[in-house]
């Protein structure tokens, strides 16, 4: 599998996605149906809706990074000429580690400050709502960490290649 298929490719992730986009889906369908038709509301539905809506945002990000389709400026780094476009992509894979690092530690911070809260409807720690914040940023470091190492690697000229291109390899297409 390359590289694309790799990052284009279903993973535990987008099924976790999948899953959540159904439960909010179930759950507003059965608060709309309860409330209209039974004349009855779930207390927990909006709030667990909620919740459910925070994780879905948090590994998306997640997922987004995966597949780099967060921030990327493509028409900005075609105007560049080679050599100052892997700097451009080096400084972007940076910046994308570092903030999910920054992520990470804030999230970490969040979670511990909120064990105590509790929601108010069901009663759950806050902070298990807001442990998706650093479990999305180590996803989002190992991913952007993994395409830093091949931004690395593509700018690492090999022995015959040509110079000259943006990933190293030759101009005519390694043959």
């Amino acid at each position: 599998m390359n590289e694309q298929e790799e990052s284009e490719s279903w993973g535990w992730i987008d099924y976790c996605l999948g899953g959540l986009v159904a439960a909010v889906v179930v759950l507003v369908l059965l608060e709309v149906l309860s409330r209209y038709v039974l004349q009855y509301s779930f207390f927990f539905s909006e709030e667990i809706t909620r919740f459910l809506f925070i994780w879905m945002v948090f590994l998306g990000g997640s997922v987004a990074v995966k597949r780099a389709a967060h921030f990327n400026l493509d028409a900005f780094a075609k105007l560049l000429r080679p050599c100052s476009a892997r700097w451009f992509q080096l400084t972007r894979d940076v910046c994308v580690v570092l903030f999910s690092l920054l992520l990470l530690i804030g999230g970490v911070r969040v979670v511990q400050l909120n064990l105590q809260n509790l929601s108010p409807a069901l009663a759950l720690p806050m902070g298990y709502v807001y442990a998706i914040v650093p479990i999305s940023a180590v996803l989002s470091t190992c991913y952007a960490g993994r395409q830093l190492i091949r931004t690395l690697r593509d700018a690492i000229p090999r022995s015959g290649a040509d110079r000259s291109g943006v990933s190293g390899r030759s101009s005519d297409g390694g043959r």
